[in-house]
């Protein structure tokens, strides 16, 4: 319980204001920040997904991404039990960090994401051929990419291929 000028606050109470009689009310707010990388070689991850779970109220309170320094802040939390995990389309989804906050608290918590060498590849680019047959994806970082054509005839192709510098 937290007094304010002369009111007892609680979450089942009730009273009434007169017009020019005002209340301010601390709530104590809970901020969950960390940072994501790679387990292998411990950089960034850049524009991981971030979702936390309130465990006693069974949904998700939180989702947030990180950004270029891999880096995520979540704010405006009550004290509670959370589960916190991240995930990346290349990464496997990083084990779940529980979480038991109370008041005013400011919870650290890194995580670290596993190359997933059997992932589901994300589209990069779609591209028409010209009249001759030949295509062109600009832009291409060194990488590993799956390259996957349907013919005119309805033949399905593919071929996987690594780029490197």
């Amino acid at each position: 319980m937290t007094f304010y000028d002369k009111y007892y606050l609680e979450s089942s109470k009730q009273f009434n204001l007169s017009a020019f009689e005002e209340i301010r009310v601390d709530l104590d707010l809970v901020i969950i920040y960390g940072v994501v990388r790679d387990s292998f070689n411990d950089r960034f991850i850049d524009r991981a997904k971030i979702t936390l779970l309130n465990i006693r109220r069974n949904w998700i309170t939180a989702i947030t991404h990180t950004n270029s320094k891999g880096q995520y802040l979540i704010y405006n939390l009550l004290p509670d039990k959370y589960v916190l995990y991240a995930r990346h389309y290349n990464y496997m989804i990083a084990r779940a960090a529980s979480l038991r906050i109370d008041n005013s608290e400011h919870v650290q918590n890194n995580l670290y994401l596993t190359l997933d060498k059997y992932q589901n590849y994300e589209i990069q680019d779609i591209q028409m051929t010209n009249q001759e047959g030949m295509y062109l994806f600009p832009h291409v970082v060194p990488g590993r990419y799956v390259i996957k054509a349907k013919l005119y005839n309805g033949t399905e192709v593919q071929e996987t291929i690594e780029l490197t510098e």
